[in-house]
């Protein structure tokens, strides 16, 4: 459930680590989940399932996005100015019953060092686009992220090599340490007590995968066709809202088998006849399609994603 759910909202977790390297690591608690890496024997991911019981905060009993204007008591100001005001060596807080919104559009990178404590709200709108570089990220609040606009990108990037510690606010304060607090690895995405709420896509209806109905015959003189239908010409329209948009089509070539995955990016694609073009110099090979048997036909599925998650390699 968790896994079509991430799909559907169209958040892609992604490993960039070597064979060797640590992975991504999601250990979920009552009231408390966090994705972290540690090392293991291979690059499969590992869930596991503790308990305990971090609570709702109180503070943010009333605070919804309608807080995030600046007319509002409970707006904190934009994230530059909450960076920028924070001292150097200490960790940005957003306080709880307060929100603060991104306001970085550029696609610039932000790092930090120390982490980012999200107690209240953090509001990424439409109009964000950046990468967000930062040791963990604890959200006892609300982590907020809109459909970025077309053109726009959000990537929020786990980095470091040293463990990193919660420490939660007063209200859960007993669940940790005193001192020390709770420790949650490296590259730490914490909820603790608090909520996502992440939508990639403005259409949720746009499909992530779809079967291959067919390979569109080449045209003219050319030997080799560039144009693909899927079976679900919704997918077609969806797939081409962006130049970069990445699809993958699994046995790709005629004799089929697990290792002829091929990688394409789309150039352009018609939601009324499905079919997408990959342009002239990206032909397609001949893969089994629907038409060809509705057993073996070739999946395709939708790679790019407007918000990423993703770590480093140690």
């Amino acid at each position: 459930r968790s896994h079509n759910h991430l799909r559907r909202h169209a958040l892609l977790l992604r490993n960039l680590d070597s064979a060797t390297a640590a992975d991504l690591r999601v250990v979920v608690r009552r009231g408390c989940t966090w994705w972290r890496r540690r090392n293991t024997p291979s690059n499969a991911r590992v869930l596991s399932t503790e308990h305990s019981m971090f609570r709702t905060l109180t503070c943010n009993e009333f605070l919804s996005v309608s807080n995030c204007i600046s007319t509002s008591l409970n707006y904190h100001g934009t994230l530059s100015t909450l960076l920028a005001s924070t001292p150097g060596g200490t960790q940005p807080v957003i306080p709880c019953g307060k929100c603060v919104v991104v306001d970085t559009t550029d696609g610039s990178t932000i790092t930090l060092l120390k982490g980012l404590n999200v107690e209240g709200m953090l509001h990424f709108p439409t109009t964000a686009s950046l990468t967000l570089e930062s040791t963990h990220v604890v959200v006892q609040g609300v982590l907020k992220m809109d459909p970025p606009a077309l053109g726009n990108k959000v990537r929020v990037r786990m980095v470091g090599t040293e463990d990193q510690y919660l420490h939660p606010h007063d209200e859960n304060h007993m669940l940790c340490d005193s001192t020390n607090g709770c420790n949650v690895g490296k590259k730490a995405i914490v909820v603790a007590g608090g909520r996502l709420d992440i939508r990639g896509l403005e259409d949720d209806t746009c499909p992530t995968w779809t079967k291959l109905q067919s390979v569109v015959p080449p045209s003219g003189t050319a030997a080799m066709s560039h144009e693909i239908k899927l079976a679900d010409p919704k997918a077609a329209e969806c797939w081409s809202t962006r130049s970069d948009n990445e699809i993958l089509i699994t046995n790709s070539k005629s004799e089929g088998g697990w290792t002829n995955q091929e990688v394409k990016t789309v150039q352009s694609g018609n939601g009324d006849t499905g079919i997408i073009d990959f342009g002239q110099t990206n032909p397609i090979d001949n893969p089994i399609s629907l038409d060809d048997d509705l057993r073996m036909a070739s999946e395709v599925a939708w790679l790019s994603r407007p918000i990423v998650f993703e770590a480093e390699g140690d």
